[in-house]
């Protein structure tokens, strides 16, 4: 399922995007909280206005990608 940074660009989170890909599949994390982490890390690796931009991303078009992840790794 990872794609990394689906409808954003690349850029030194990229590894965030991985990560928060693989926790989609994880059945013991929520969709919150996958994107959370999401969040941290990216804010981490670059700043607050990205990390908060692809939160708001991921929040509001991120629900068909965490269902399908949840059913593929079954």
């Amino acid at each position: 399922m990872a794609n990394n940074c689906t409808l954003f660009p690349e850029g030194n989170w990229t590894e965030c995007c991985a990560r928060h890909d693989r926790r989609y599949e994880n059945k013991r994390l929520s969709k919150y909280q996958a994107d959370k982490l999401l969040y941290r890390c990216v804010k981490r690796k670059s700043n607050i206005a990205v990390a908060s931009i692809m939160f708001i991303g991921v929040t509001l078009f991120g629900h068909y990608n965490y269902w399908k992840a949840q059913h593929e790794s079954m």
